[in-house]
């Protein structure tokens, strides 16, 4: 996968809206880079994501889920 990119640490906690969708058993993601200034501002928009992080991401998922497929 991309290690460098994933740290195994947790450095922020956040609430949104997938917690109602955890709470009652229906599996969901938040993938979320809280480092960038853009979060949650009028330029957090799709074309501020990087084909870079979006393949990283996209990466991760598939792999996750191939590992539940199992």
């Amino acid at each position: 996968l991309h290690p460098d990119h994933f740290v195994p640490e947790v450095r922020w906690w956040v609430e949104d809206d997938h917690v109602p969708l955890l709470a009652v058993g229906i599996p969901a993601i938040v993938l979320i880079d809280l480092d960038d200034p853009r979060w949650h501002t009028h330029a957090d928009r799709p074309d501020a994501c990087s084909p870079r992080a979006l393949q990283v991401t996209g990466d991760a998922i598939w792999s996750w889920l191939m590992h539940r497929a199992d």
